[in-house]
């Protein structure tokens, strides 16, 4: 009986230790227009690089896109935002963390003004779900050109 509960202790500890390792993410229905109303800015591009980061939240993720179409907002060449905890810089995951990858294409639809941030539930993603996106938001324009 006793090494029943001391079992029974243990798994409870592990469990718990292992449950504040992801975060869970719960999304509300909204359409592409509510989306990009809610954002600062909306453009498409390409991850460059990216590292871990603490600008915008505690075992963030810091990514730099090479951007391609701009909807919203007035954003250059390159972009950063960031996001949560992603499993290829991690050993957990923020499962709201937008799961950038290097060499993918996003759509992006981030907030803030000094630093944007983004996540799954801002409307952010990869392709095949980007292309999707784009018809509804239409052409778009191109970004602004970098400074030297």
């Amino acid at each position: 009986m006793k090494l029943r509960i001391l079992l029974l202790s243990i798994i409870t500890l592990l469990l718990g230790s292992f449950a504040n390792r992801a975060s869970a993410c719960t999304c509300g229905e909204s359409t592409v227009a509510e989306d990009r109303e809610r954002a600062t800015a909306v453009f498409v591009g390409k991850v460059i690089s990216k590292r871990k980061s603490n600008a915008v939240e505690r075992d963030g993720v810091e990514v730099t896109l090479k951007v391609e179409r701009v909807w919203k907002g007035m954003i250059s060449e390159r972009a950063i935002v960031y996001t949560g905890a992603t499993d290829d810089l991690y050993p957990f995951v923020n499962l709201c963390a937008t799961p950038f990858r290097l060499g993918q294409r996003y759509i992006v639809f981030a907030f803030g003004q000094d630093k944007f941030a983004t996540d799954v539930c801002a409307g952010s993603g990869d392709f095949p779900y980007a292309n999707k996106v784009i018809r509804e938001l239409g052409r778009g324009k191109r970004p602004m050109k970098s400074k030297p």
